[in-house]
């Protein structure tokens, strides 16, 4: 919930486990610790636009429940049995680890409630429900989602970097978010002296759905580039960088 920045940075840090070490499994598990803060969009969406009657049932955390996890691999498993291709399994396994990953880590670090049995009529797993937290502490936490997807399209330049393919020409676009991502902190710092914190959640919510469609796309984009990321060596970055200088002095 509104955590997507925190979920990737957690997920890239798990990049080394053996259980990546299959084709596509690593991007698959990324996307899908990303892809539940999609019910973000439906929920606060009724704060600025009027939702029709047949969406109302998407103003819930439903991406956070355990059966739409379910539903999602299910789907993914009929596609590879009509495509009948490996990694496909790989791609539904990763994404619905990422699911569950996301889900519990929700369930421990976001303040609100998560619907984990939508659409059943049962309660919501909240346990920071009888703890009083601070506005102040909630407008830092949103605003190091800002800071969070500045890294992550960081790291998404030094993937590219590290395994180019066909995707050099996106570093630019990346750079340019990291510099957007840059404003909205500032403009959302500066608004939570401005405005109450009902308005200061549009802000938030104006610069964060952006933001996480582009995160979304960018997996998509350096896919293979994610897929052969290795962690880069201080010694071969130094060599990479002399020899791409020693190119540059001969051209």
């Amino acid at each position: 919930m509104a955590q997507s920045g925190v979920h990737a940075y957690i997920s890239i840090l798990l990049k080394n486990n053996k259980f990546f070490k299959k084709k596509w499994i690593f991007p698959s598990f990324l996307l899908g610790s990303i892809i539940p803060d999609i019910d973000y969009f439906f929920s606060k969406l009724h704060t600025i636009i009027f939702i029709p009657k047949p969406l109302e049932l998407l103003n819930k955390t439903f991406a956070h429940s355990i059966f739409t996890i379910i539903f999602i691999y299910l789907l993914l498993l009929i596609f590879y049995e009509i495509k009948k291709n490996e990694n496909y399994i790989h791609i539904a396994n990763g994404m619905i680890f990422g699911m569950l990953f996301h889900l519990f880590i929700d369930i421990f670090l976001w303040y609100d409630r998560v619907d984990v049995f939508w659409p059943l009529p049962l309660d919501s797993i909240h346990i920071w429900k009888n703890i009083h937290i601070p506005h102040i502490i909630k407008i830092i936490i949103l605003t190091f989602e800002f800071i969070f997807f500045r890294i992550f399209a960081y790291f998404s330049i030094q993937v590219i970097l590290n395994h180019p393919g066909k995707n050099r020409f996106f570093i630019k676009q990346l750079s340019i978010w990291m510099k957007v991502e840059l404003y909205f902190t500032i403009i959302f710092i500066l608004s939570s002296y401005l405005v109450n914190y009902y308005f200061l959640y549009i802000i938030f919510f104006i610069g964060y759905i952006p933001s996480i469609i582009m995160m979304i796309y960018t997996i998509y984009m350096i896919w293979d580039s994610l897929d052969n990321y290795k962690k880069f060596i201080p010694d071969l970055i130094d060599d990479t960088i002399n020899e791409r200088s020693n190119l540059i002095n001969i051209n």
